[in-house]
């Protein structure tokens, strides 16, 4: 047990939290349930191996709980959508998004600003949205830009 605590400590030594952070981390970690911490230190976990950038995830709060993995599926599928199939780089992305929000009557005043250094992944992660919203508004705007684009080719009508 000792050696387990000793690890701890070191890896919150290394992580350059303040001691007040430090001190509120151990409250409120007194209110969490064993299993609860362990998946969110899992889901943690498989965030730093997946490219994404873990203190996004953390600042998001409680909207990505531990295991939440349709959130991951999401943020994925959203950026597929976005990207590879309606072509859109990320700034424009996140501009025609924040557009369909507003059409939704969605309060744009809790969408954090988009910085194209941190990717529209990270982007995606930090929105309050729920992952079938997030999805509904990437597939809407795909759906207007790709069925929009007239053929590269166009046939001739066959005349009579």
């Amino acid at each position: 047990m000792k050696g387990s605590v000793e690890r701890l400590a070191v890896l919150l030594a290394a992580s350059g939290l303040s001691e007040r952070d430090i001190t509120d981390a151990l409250r409120a970690s007194k209110n969490l349930d064993e299993k609860e911490f362990i998946e969110r230190v899992v889901f943690l976990r498989q965030f730093l191996f997946s490219g994404l950038d873990v203190n996004d995830v953390s600042s998001s709060g409680q909207r990505i709980a531990a295991g939440n993995k349709d959130q991951i599926r999401a943020v994925e599928r959203a950026t597929q959508l976005l990207q590879t199939e309606a072509r859109l780089n990320p700034t424009r992305a996140a501009d025609l998004l924040c557009k369909s929000l507003a059409e939704d009557n969605f309060d744009l005043e809790n969408i954090p600003k988009f910085r194209t250094k941190n990717g529209l992944r990270n982007w995606l992660i930090k929105l309050p949205l729920q992952p079938s919203e997030l999805l509904h508004h990437a597939t809407k705007i795909r759906n207007r830009l790709v069925h929009a684009r007239s053929a590269p080719w166009p046939l001739r009508e066959r005349g009579t």
